[in-house]
């Protein structure tokens, strides 16, 4: 008997949406799965579209968040892995759509290579008219120094992308739910810790839906703090970088981190906000500039930097440093 995969997407009042989602799903070439909808607190009609799709297909299966968890994609995504039954385990969103073999040429991918994590495909963005803009296919697929290159943004994937066999992801810490951006990201960076093991089919196979609310500038301060703490795990994480890629890998951390630092700085409205903000990271920013890639000019110049900002609101040339 072919292997289950369970299916789990989170959703939050994109009811017109989801129906080309699980209308994707139902057209999927590989029969045997299961679909977790998991309700985020819909106030549209939601639960009505889903049920569309439960009374006629068992395996479409819906779930509210239950009001004990926190609310996000993260938590229904968590949820949805605790309902799982399949022995393969896909995230996908609620507005994208799969090509019809998607599961199966994961799925076969993973039969035949038993010693994998995971197995990656990668998509292609549209918009509304289904206009293709862009293929998303990663520099490097290869997991060769896999590390260095997904933080060097070389390997990259998103949350639709792997096909996880659901025995590596029992009792690891999965979506953290405190996060407001990069998610995915951090997940992965985490997954690439354990190491996994995992290989791309160089093959798009499914869609990514761009709109308005996706490609927002809107940037808040619990934002800007989920970036900076996604990339200061990977700044306690240098010393797992293989020497050959370290400088490069350093550098490039330590310059986002200290761009970020700043962005967050320059949200705070008044002197006062600033001073706080920086008190709250003041270990962070200083473990940081203690950094041995920063020299000691460098190190003199953040600190003016830092002062000017929460003082003038200016100041961005010093937190720019060179490359080595």
């Amino acid at each position: 008997m072919n292997p289950t995969i369970s299916i789990i997407i989170p959703t939050y009042n994109r009811a017109e949406l989801l129906k080309e989602t699980l209308d994707s799903v139902m057209k999927q070439t590989y029969e045997q799965w299961e679909c977790i909808i998991v309700d985020d607190g819909s106030s549209d009609n939601t639960k009505q579209v889903v049920e569309n799709y439960t009374t006629k297909d068992s395996r479409f299966k819906y779930h509210e968040r239950p009001p004990n968890l926190n609310k996000g994609a993260n938590a229904c995504r968590n949820y949805g892995f605790k309902q799982s039954k399949g022995s393969f385990v896909k995230w996908f969103d609620s507005d994208d759509i799969m090509k019809p073999e998607l599961l199966k040429k994961q799925i076969n991918y993973l039969l035949q290579h038993t010693d994998l994590d995971c197995c990656i495909a990668y998509g292609e963005t549209f918009k509304e008219s289904f206009e293709i803009t862009n293929v998303q296919r990663p520099v490097v697929l290869e997991s060769k120094n896999a590390l260095a290159n997904f933080i060097l943004n070389k390997t990259f994937f998103s949350t639709l992308g792997p096909l996880w066999k659901k025995e590596f992801l029992i009792n690891k810490t999965l979506f953290d739910e405190t996060l407001h951006k990069l998610q995915d990201t951090e997940f992965h960076f985490r997954m690439l810790l354990e190491p996994m093991k995992f290989s791309f089919i160089d093959e798009s196979l499914f869609y990514i839906r761009v709109d308005n609310e996706r490609i927002s500038s809107q940037t808040t301060l619990p934002l800007l703090d989920s970036i900076f703490r996604y990339h200061y795990l990977v700044f306690n994480s240098l010393n797992l970088i293989p020497e050959a890629s370290k400088n490069e890998v350093s550098n490039y951390i330590v310059s986002k981190l200290l761009l970020i630092i700043y962005r967050i700085l320059m949200h705070g409205a008044s002197i006062k906000e600033r001073f706080s903000i920086n008190k709250t990271h003041k270990q962070s920013i200083q473990n940081i500039i203690d950094h041995k890639s920063i020299s000691t000019f460098e190190k003199f110049k953040i600190s003016i930097g830092i002062y000017s900002v929460i003082l003038f609101k200016k100041g961005l040339l010093f937190f720019k440093i060179k490359e080595k």
